[in-house]
């Protein structure tokens, strides 16, 4: 583990509101006019937003297993100008917060975001993530390039918060660190190997191990994976979580208040 001290100055921060917020990938690129809770979230995390438009994956699919499912999407994304275009303005009138969360492509790609982004009213920070076929030193590099005037959180998956280049990446200034579904693979009924991110409830016993053990870099944490119940969202608090990003719970469109 890295200097606390360090960290506390390096880096810009964030607060929080509420304990709750979504995942990049659960209520698209903008704040809907109802929440899933009564009480607001802390931030809305945009769709992951990539630099040039991503066509969906062939053979998108969601497939159920036993506490939980695995979906593979291939992150489809309209582009970032399309993006500013429809959406900037909803953004400057959020009475919440915007967190862009932006898709790890070329540094360069990364920077122009970033900067265009740093310009606009309502985004309050921008959250990244990788691909999994990403190397620690191109991870590094992308983060660099978004580091600037907006707080900067990077979503890292549950199977990776050991991963030794980590601990170079909360160097940087980095403002918090995000939990996001791990990958696996499931055979499917013709005997096909489907990759793809993992959801469910029996993710929630990793996610409270993660949180426990990522505080102690003194980075605020927000967890997230396996959440489905609000007592669950309160455990994680309670574990050190600065807050804790919903996913599959929005996904079933529970109506508000029905997290428990």
């Amino acid at each position: 583990m890295i200097d606390n001290q360090e960290l506390t100055q390096n880096r810009q921060t964030l607060e929080f509101s509420s304990h709750w917020m979504n995942a990049a990938g659960t209520l698209g690129f903008a704040p809907p006019a109802q929440w899933p809770l009564p009480e607001p979230p802390a931030a809305f995390v945009t769709n992951p937003i990539s630099y040039r438009p991503r066509k969906p994956a062939q053979g998108r699919t969601l497939k159920s297993f036993c506490g939980g499912f695995l979906l593979h999407t291939g992150l489809p994304s309209p582009g970032f100008r399309e993006v500013i275009h429809k959406y900037a303005v909803r953004w400057a009138r959020s009475s919440t917060p915007v967190w862009a969360h932006l898709l790890g492509d070329t540094p360069l790609h990364l920077e122009r975001m970033a900067r265009q982004l740093e310009e606009m009213e309502g985004v309050a920070a921008i959250e990244v993530s990788f691909s999994h076929l990403a190397g620690g030193a191109e991870i590094l590099d992308g983060i660099r390039a978004v580091i600037g005037e907006l707080p900067l959180v990077l979503a890292v998956p549950l199977d990776c918060i050991r991963e030794s280049w980590l601990a170079q990446a909360f160097r940087l200034g980095l403002a918090a660190v995000s939990i996001a579904p791990p990958r696996g693979s499931i055979v499917s009924e013709t005997g096909a190997v489907i990759h793809g991110r993992l959801y469910g409830p029996a993710l929630l016993p990793q996610s409270r191990e993660a949180v426990e053990y990522l505080k102690e870099t003194g980075l605020p944490v927000i967890a997230g994976c396996g959440v489905a119940r609000r007592s669950e969202i309160d455990s994680l608090v309670a574990a050190g979580a600065a807050a804790v990003q919903l996913d599959f719970a929005l996904w079933r469109g529970w109506p508000p208040g029905s997290l428990d």
